[in-house]
């Protein structure tokens, strides 16, 4: 059997280089490097010791240390100069010679370069749970501006991190949420912080023609006697839906000198024709609380009776609208516009030929002059496919590529990517700017959504320090292509600032760069990140499934997982949030105890390089 021997002359030589290279680069960025913000200064520079160590493949040379039995390189992302020495001095003491770095130096040792990540993710995101390390960031739903019970609800079943996004409602409804989990922060003596993205410059589809709806109301399932859990139902004079909080609210127009008393049973037919009863409880200040324990459509105008004698008490008053969507199958053309016209679904004659397009606005100018015939369409993270077939001033012409056998909804307000387009897409637009002077005074953090390079996080530091704020968090988006390739200079810009996170949206990130090269990217910011000390946060369907449909899928689970390695993980809304946020925090708290593994062979970083600033 024979035994290999490394050339540890060579090996000791490409150590001694690699270390002359980060010296060398590290004076090249003392002019950047003198901007930095004080609590930045020693990771700006350990972060280009690592962009230094990364230039070239260091494969083989990890494999050389491997075979020599000696420390090697596969885990110096936080204190690169450190581990550099010691590899220089234990090489130097086997070949007897003298180390290239002999004189003392104020490098980030390994237990600094932790506690500078530490103190970075205590100042961002505040403390965690005490039994597990990664904190949990939830994307709050609407009900919560009106359900302070169910504020309670997430803080008591573990949520950090409040997360609100300024594409979605308004700032009186993000003010009333903000109150509730504030509130709800008193009630369960924990403090919360809380997150606002910036809706960005996000090409998003309009609106839909809307229809009356009809609305369901369903008993939720008692997560500890796993039984059901009537509905407690207000009938009042206006219409409130929340589907996780104590009460639904139901527009109730009574008869003229009808009134309800305690234990009245109330029936009525739902919209499907199933007969349904109301259990009168008691009468508040807003209207009549009743119990309902059978899942229920009702619809506007629906008759309530009472009693054996089918005695009409009142009615249901008006719902709200709701829109419609656009069903669409591999083959179909739609046509987006730059109007802010309602969108709809195709339009047939009698005879069933076709006499209008399915359409949808997406009213941004970049689109209709950058975009080019034969360029991919993604909508909806990637849902919904298509082939730019025709260009216009005005319209765009799609055929639709993927979908579903049996269609794909197409709803408004959802995100569309050109991956192939070079679309020049301002990171700060002026809807930001009047929102961040709400996000300053009422958030902990803003988080600044589509960062495609240094200067849009230049603007957005620009824009604070204009509001008197130079010091207010920021966390920065990682979404695009053009942000994964320019992360280095983000970073040391971002750097200005004296606290900063990075959030890895996983979801327009991957229909940029395809779903085959996410894992590369998503490791590639994890490890960027570490060496600058700056927390991340793994985002976009993390057990989507579960808080969605109640049942996670296996791949789910591993994800949550793995999803540890990250200082934050966010879960979005849904209707199982809060059995989402049970499973997350056990996953969390079961990994806390094992170690972070990982031996990397450390390739070069492709296409990361662009770094002046």
């Amino acid at each position: 059997m024979s035994t290999f021997y490394p050339d540890i002359d060579r090996i000791h030589e490409e150590v001694e280089q690699i270390i002359n290279d980060v010296r060398e680069l590290e004076s090249d960025f003392w002019p950047q490097i003198d901007l930095i913000n004080s609590n930045f200064r020693k990771s700006a520079i350990n972060l280009i010791h690592y962009l230094a160590l990364r230039k070239v493949d260091l494969s083989s040379l990890q494999e050389g240390l491997r075979a020599l039995g000696v420390s090697r390189l596969g885990q110096v992302e936080k204190h690169v100069m450190a581990n550099l020495i010691r590899l220089d001095h234990t090489l130097s003491l086997i070949r007897n010679k003298k180390p290239v770095v002999d004189e003392p130096l104020d490098f980030i040792s390994y237990e600094e370069g932790a506690e500078l990540l530490n103190g970075h993710t205590l100042s961002l995101l505040g403390n965690p749970q005490e039994e597990r390390r990664a904190r949990i960031m939830v994307t709050i739903p609407t009900e919560v501006a009106w359900n302070r019970d169910f504020a309670v609800q997430l803080i008591s079943s573990g949520m950090d991190v409040a997360r609100i996004n300024c594409a979605h409602d308004d700032q009186a409804v993000w003010e009333k949420m903000i109150r509730n989990i504030r509130e709800a922060e008193k009630q369960c003596n924990r403090k919360v912080t809380v997150f606002i993205d910036l809706a960005g410059p996000k090409l998003r589809t309009g609106p839909i023609t809307r229809r009356r709806q009809s609305f369901k109301l369903s008993p939720k399932k008692d997560r500890k006697q796993q039984g059901k859990i009537p509905i407690k139902v207000l009938l009042s004079s206006e219409f409130g839906e929340s589907r996780q909080g104590d009460v639904i609210k139901l527009p109730f127009l009574p008869e003229k000198n009808a009134r309800l008393n305690t234990g009245d049973i109330l029936h009525f037919m739902d919209v499907r024709g199933k007969f349904r009863k109301l259990v009168v409880d008691n009468e508040g200040e807003e209207g009549y609380v009743a119990f309902l324990d059978r899942k229920t459509f009702v619809q506007e105008n629906l008759e309530i009776f009472r009693g054996e004698k089918n005695e009409k008490v009142g009615r249901i008053g008006e719902l709200p609208w709701k829109e419609q969507s656009i069903f669409l199958f591999a083959g179909d053309l739609l046509e987006l516009s730059k109007f802010e016209a309602e969108g709809g679904p195709a339009e047939y004659d009698s005879s069933g030929r076709l006499f209008r397009l399915a359409r949808i606005s997406c009213p941004s100018e970049v689109i209709y002059t950058h975009v080019k015939v034969g360029e991919r369409v993604l909508i909806d993270d990637g849902k919904i496919g298509g082939i730019v077939e025709k260009v216009n001033d005005e319209h765009l012409l799609i055929r639709i590529t993927l979908a579903k056998t049996n269609g794909s909804r197409l709803r408004s307000d959802k995100g569309i990517n050109f991956p192939d387009s070079h679309l020049r897409l301002n990171g700060l637009t002026e809807k930001d700017k009047k929102d961040l002077a709400f996000i300053i005074e009422h958030a902990d953090v803003v988080n600044m959504s589509f960062v495609n390079g240094p200067q849009d996080v230049y603007d957005l530091q620009t824009t604070l320090k204009n509001l008197g704020k130079t010091d207010f968090p920021i966390c920065l988006k990682i979404e695009t292509m053009d942000g994964f390739r320019h992360l280095p200079a983000i970073l040391l810009t971002a750097m200005r600032s004296p606290i900063v996170g990075v959030m890895i949206a996983r979801g327009d990130l991957a229909v940029e760069c395809g779903w085959n090269r996410l894992a590369e990217i998503q490791e590639e910011i994890l490890l960027l990140c570490e060496a600058a000390h700056i927390p991340d946060i793994w985002a976009t369907q993390v057990l989507e499934r579960l808080a969605q449909k109640g049942q996670p899928s296996r791949a789910e689970i591993t994800d949550a997982a793995m999803s540890q390695r990250a200082e934050c993980v966010m879960l979005n809304k849904g209707p199982h949030i809060l059995e989402a946020i049970d499973m997350l925090n056990e996953i969390l708290c079961s990994m806390r105890p094992h170690a972070r593994k990982k031996t990397s062979v450390l390739p070069s970083l492709k296409g990361l390089m662009q770094i002046s600033i």
